[in-house]
């Protein structure tokens, strides 16, 4: 016979946890790159890599978790800021339009192989449930 682990239930990311990033501070220039930079640990010592920003529609730390769109009933992953350059414009949603600046974009910055990943730390609200699935025989 074989068992199989399922999931019973997808988890919920509920905010990107920045306790092992550090974001560039403002005063940030229109139109300048700006990151928020990823660390191996909450000491801080060694980063990996980073989310990266153009200041203008997009700003600090670059990247959010939104829940709460009941408009469109979508839950997403976008850059903070507002739909415009203009900071009084309306803030990003999950449903903005085709190439609203909504993507986030994340830099390596690894040089040694064995540390290859570059890591966003997330906090949940539930986390998936493991149960066994039904069983199924095994033939020959």
């Amino acid at each position: 016979m074989i068992s199989v682990l399922c999931i019973a239930q997808a988890a919920t990311i509920d905010s990107w946890s920045r306790d092992n990033v550090v974001t560039d501070l403002p005063s940030h220039a229109a139109g300048v790159t700006y990151d928020s930079k990823f660390y191996t640990n909450n000491e801080r010592l060694e980063s990996n890599g980073a989310v990266i920003w153009k200041e203008g529609s997009v700003v600090t730390p670059g990247a959010q978790v939104l829940t709460d769109n009941p408009s469109v009933g979508k839950n997403c992953i976008i850059t903070t800021g507002t739909t415009r350059a203009d900071p009084t414009s309306p803030p990003k949603t999950c449903s903005d339009e085709f190439q609203s600046a909504k993507r986030v974009k994340l830099e390596a910055r690894v040089v040694d192989s064995s540390s290859a990943w570059t890591v966003m730390w997330w906090n949940w609200v539930s986390a998936p449930v493991p149960t066994l699935c039904p069983r199924w025989m095994a033939t020959a």
